[in-house]
């Protein structure tokens, strides 16, 4: 690319608030471990060496599609909550919070569970999930 390399264009999309949240899978000839942590570093979610397996390709483009649905799910509940009151808009003061956190899960669908189990353990927080709110 002639005015700036993919890692740059990574950073770019992912450093815009109204792209962040889109998913971006790097497909490179580049094959060195350091290329890769650069990739995920400018924000890439995935990182594909050239010559591309198609096998794996489609199946990281699913996970990824899936990934951006539960996110995208997860945005509008925020949006909710803040339209009825109950956050205060402020999303940083909760990054800030730290870990440890008990949260409540209240999903019927196992996939959307699971999915939300393994980020906030990934964020240091316990959680619990139940089929339904009674």
């Amino acid at each position: 690319m002639p005015e700036m390399d993919g890692f740059e264009v990574c950073e770019q999309i992912k450093s815009n608030p109204e792209t962040t949240h889109i998913p971006a899978m790097m497909m490179t000839a580049f094959s060195d471990r350091t290329d890769l942590v650069r990739g995920l570093e400018a924000g890439a979610d995935d990182f594909l060496t050239k010559p591309v397996d198609y096998r794996a390709l489609f199946a990281r483009v699913r996970s990824l599609v899936r990934l951006k649905m539960l996110m995208d799910e997860w945005r509008l509940r925020e949006r909710t909550s803040e339209s009825l009151t109950l956050l205060d808009g402020n999303t940083d003061s909760y990054t800030e919070a730290g870990t440890d956190a008990q949260v409540l899960i209240v999903e019927d669908k196992e996939f959307y569970a699971i999915q939300l189990m393994e980020m906030l353990a990934a964020d240091g927080h316990e959680s619990t999930v139940v089929e339904r709110p009674e």
